[in-house]
């Protein structure tokens, strides 16, 4: 399924309510920074959620300084970093495996 952006932050809104558990407290579940590399820095607490425990099959493409991407999904936590043009594929990285998930959750 192509994701437009509106699309892709619908879905992060939506995941949030419906797969995390009512009584979340703690550490922020959904942080997007931009970092200094220059890039982009997302993060998605995945503890108590209902991906907890599911594989993730890291993403990790270094082509040079300004063309690269990694996510990973480790310690409760997903975790995607990527240069200036890649937020969109991060948040497609993190939608496409909850996607396959959904329906073993």
């Amino acid at each position: 399924m192509i994701w437009n952006e509106g699309e892709k932050l619908k879905y992060l809104e939506e995941w949030c309510k419906q797969d995390c558990f009512d009584d979340w407290e703690g550490e922020p579940l959904v942080k997007i920074e931009w970092i200094g590399n220059p890039g982009w820095h997302v993060q998605i607490n995945l503890s108590e959620t209902k991906l907890e425990k599911k594989e993730f099959n890291d993403l990790r493409c270094d082509q040079s300084d300004s063309d690269w991407i990694i996510c990973k999904v480790s310690n409760g936590l997903f975790e995607g970093i990527g240069d200036l043009n890649r937020l969109d594929e991060i948040l497609d990285a993190f939608i496409t495996w909850a996607e396959r998930n959904k329906n073993e959750i």
